[in-house]
């Protein structure tokens, strides 16, 4: 095995079930769910949350109870920086070609 570098390198893999038994957690702190289609994402999220607060008897509207990574929203956002950057490197280029064929 060579030796990793960045977040890799802090990061430990084990079983849940060792898990459970080393931090006496009966709990993971992940789920991982895929909605229907895109368009579903924040009901979805909505949804689920009614759910594990009406099993586990917590406020549903309680964002400190667990927090959730929404991956559609997270793309969108990526794809605006991304068209921003494209939009700078086009302004940039033509401005290059504009003083340089003067």
């Amino acid at each position: 095995m060579g030796s990793e570098e960045g977040e890799e390198a802090d990061v430990t893999v084990i079983p849940a079930s060792t898990f459970r038994v080393m931090f006496n957690q009966p709990y993971l702190g992940a789920v991982l769910y895929t909605p229907r289609s895109p368009d579903e994402s924040k009901a979805s999220i909505k949804e689920f949350r009614r759910a594990m607060a009406a099993k586990y008897r917590f406020d549903p509207e309680d964002e400190q109870v667990f927090g959730s990574f929404d991956s559609i929203e997270v793309t969108g956002t990526l794809s605006k920086v991304f068209r921003g950057i494209q939009i700078f490197l086009g302004v940039v280029g033509g401005l290059t070609l504009i003083i340089a064929g003067s």
